[in-house]
């Protein structure tokens, strides 16, 4: 079934640092393609189901393909494409099938609610069920029900206290992220969007606000150790801010290797690179 609808957030639009570096052009093309990952299988996948031997298989959409169904020539789409593929918009997975990192993990949020039913209500980021007033009919928002007591003052103080030894926490590992990520600059703004990072993860993932930026800081390494393993330029290497908040921690290849991470990978990457 085909959701009629897609979120869409025009405030993080113009606030993307690499579309506000592409063409008009690149941007239009980038929209258009948002709404052909809508309808595409995975959700967010510029793909197509397919019937092969009585079975469904994807495939991608080719850019001929692509170019045709946005009414525009191959070689009109190409360099537009391009350029959004250069600015990292847009991520592709092993198969060489593009996709929208935001639309599936979205998605994913949408299944791991869903699959958890009305149990999901219970979790604090759900949100609560509408009900009517009784005296004007209207839909109000339900207030989460307290099932304890207010805390006394001794325990608000602990609180405070917890609070302020959790924030410390939080800023180391922000600032080891940030001294791991191969392009220092602007410490201030990326240290910020570590935080944003980390609080989308812990969110999409149902975990913890420390594991979240655990599992940031093995992507940073990751990605720190395959960019010197390539030998990439720091002109090529984004601005941190950049990276995190376009979610580039997310970039199929770097999952990949998060997911098989063993001895003897980073040098495998260093001997493709040196053969490329």
């Amino acid at each position: 079934m085909i959701r009629p609808s897609f979120q869409f957030y025009p405030g993080d639009w113009y606030r993307d640092t690499a579309l506000r570096a592409v063409s008009i052009g690149a941007r239009g093309l980038c929209i258009e393609t948002l709404c052909l990952c809508h309808q595409g299988a995975p959700y967010g996948h510029l793909s197509m189901l397919q019937k092969e031997g009585g079975e469904d298989v994807v495939r991608p959409i080719l850019p001929e393909v692509h170019a045709r169904m946005l009414g525009m020539t191959e070689s009109e789409l190409v360099p537009l494409l391009a350029e959004l593929e250069r600015f990292k918009v847009f991520s592709r997975t092993s198969d060489d099938i593009l996709f929208s990192r935001r639309m599936v993990r979205d998605e994913k949020l949408r299944q791991v609610r869903a699959s958890g039913g009305v149990k999901s209500l219970d979790h604090p980021n759900v949100p609560r069920p509408k009900a009517k007033n009784e005296f004007t009919g209207k839909a109000s928002l339900q207030p989460p029900l307290r099932t304890s007591p207010s805390p006394s003052s001794s325990s608000s103080h602990s609180m405070k206290r917890d609070t302020a030894a959790m924030n410390q926490l939080t800023d180391a590992a922000v600032a080891e992220i940030y001294n791991n990520y191969p392009k220092r600059v602007a410490q201030r703004p990326a240290k910020e969007a570590i935080r944003h990072a980390a609080e989308r993860v812990a969110k999409a993932e149902n975990i913890s606000l420390e594991a979240a930026l655990q599992r940031l800081l093995i992507r940073v390494k990751l990605y720190r150790d395959r960019e010197t393993a390539k030998g990439t330029d720091q002109q090529f290497i984004p601005l941190p801010a950049t990276w995190f908040s376009q979610e580039r921690y997310d970039d199929e290849s770097l999952m990949r290797l998060d997911n098989a991470v063993r001895p003897g990978a980073l040098e495998k990457l260093r001997l493709e690179a040196a053969s490329a």
